[in-house]
């Protein structure tokens, strides 16, 4: 569940085309994440909610509202902010699973890491060679 989500947020990144310093934050704040669990669920929704707002007020009229609903475009909005919620509570919570399997909590947060990061990197990779674009 956390490397498929992990996809989706790469993707997304990926899709609207976020500045560098926005794939720099998500992947410290998932690395504060991953290593400290269910504590800091406040600082990555106060990340999540940084992120969609400052997307939002950037391109608050991109070309594809004009092509389609401004429901369908609020709607994918809400959707972005709902996965980047799912993300957070799945990474924090996967921490007392993987310390239960994995007695080591150094090896533990390592592997969550992993998981997370090389699924925004598929997600990156799909939206760079398979999707070319869907969002302008």
């Amino acid at each position: 569940m956390l490397f498929l989500e992990s996809i989706l947020v790469g993707w997304l990144l990926s899709e609207y085309k976020a500045h560098w310093l926005i794939g720099i934050g998500t992947q410290a704040v998932s690395f504060y994440l991953a290593w400290v669990g269910t504590d800091a669920i406040a600082l990555a929704v106060a990340w999540v909610v940084a992120v969609v707002w400052g997307g939002t007020l950037s391109h608050s009229i991109p070309r594809i509202v004009q092509e389609a609903n401004i429901t369908v475009w609020a709607g994918a909005l809400a959707l972005s902010w709902l996965l980047g919620l799912v993300f957070i509570v799945t990474l924090a919570f996967a921490k007392r699973v993987t310390e239960s399997v994995n007695r080591r909590q150094t090896e533990a947060f390592w592997m969550r890491l992993l998981i997370t990061w090389v699924g925004f990197s598929v997600g990156w990779i799909v939206d760079s060679i398979f999707m070319l674009g869907l969002i302008d």
